[in-house]
């Protein structure tokens, strides 16, 4: 009886509208209310923000100011001031690797000086052949037989060499001119040198008298009066004798 008399002291015809639009939004949320206080959890939510903190720092350093935090580069500073760098000095600064750059840049010229060693000893030993040859040949040219034989054998050569040498009547120089060729023959007849002594002034005849020696190689082999390896004589070209 006192229920239904409640009930319509608050939602009887006396009741206004706002009213009854007040009492069931109390209502709804004294409803709501019961929900979340049941379900677990849903408080915490509700009550609490984000699930980490901003503050990275304990209160400590936060009562003392922002000034107090160590800056990443004092950190990178100090940092630096330990192991690696103590490392690469000790590796920069090893005798070890200085006796590699030495070794290494030492063998090119080891090298270079052993090759120098060895060509001077080649060429004072082809000195000292050459000085005993010439030693030879003059001591033999000292004998008139040495000198006879060198001259009949300057003869065959020389008509040898006559005999292919050549030059057009339109090349021929107006005046006379002259040029000697040195050659030096091997005891086999092979000629080791060929040079010219002294030149005519005339390109055409110069190079007619070359291809001449040339064109007559090997000459005859050398006899047994030929005491050393070798003998030299120079051919004398004249224009005289192609008119």
């Amino acid at each position: 009886m006192m229920s239904r008399m409640t009930g319509k002291k608050y939602f009887g015809k006396n009741s206004s509208p706002g009213n009854m639009f007040l009492a069931s939004l109390f209502l709804h949320l004294m409803v709501i209310a019961a929900v979340f206080a049941t379900v677990p959890g849903s408080s915490r939510q509700m009550t609490f923000g984000a699930p980490y903190s901003v503050a990275l720092v304990g209160p400590d350093v936060l009562e003392s100011g922002h000034q107090d935090v160590p800056e990443p580069k004092s950190l990178l500073q100090a940092g630096a001031s330990t192991g690696p760098v103590i490392l690469k000095r000790d590796i920069g600064a090893s005798p070890s690797s200085f006796v590699m750059k030495k070794d290494d840049s030492g063998r090119p010229d080891i090298e270079k000086a052993i090759r120098a060693i060895q060509q001077k000893e080649t060429a004072t030993a082809q000195n000292k052949d050459s000085q005993a040859a010439s030693t030879a040949q003059r001591a033999a040219a000292a004998s008139p037989e040495y000198s006879s034989q060198l001259n009949e054998y300057s003869r065959l050569v020389w008509s040898k060499v006559k005999r292919n040498w050549s030059l057009p009547a339109a090349l021929m120089p107006k005046k006379n001119v002259e040029a000697v060729i040195e050659v030096r023959i091997a005891q086999s007849g092979v000629v080791e040198h060929i040079g010219f002594e002294k030149r005519s002034g005339n390109s055409y005849f110069d190079e007619s008298a070359l291809r001449a020696v040339k064109k007559s190689t090997p000459f005859p082999p050398l006899g047994g009066w030929a005491s050393g390896r070798f003998v030299e004589i120079g051919i004398r070209f004249h224009s005289a004798e192609l008119r």
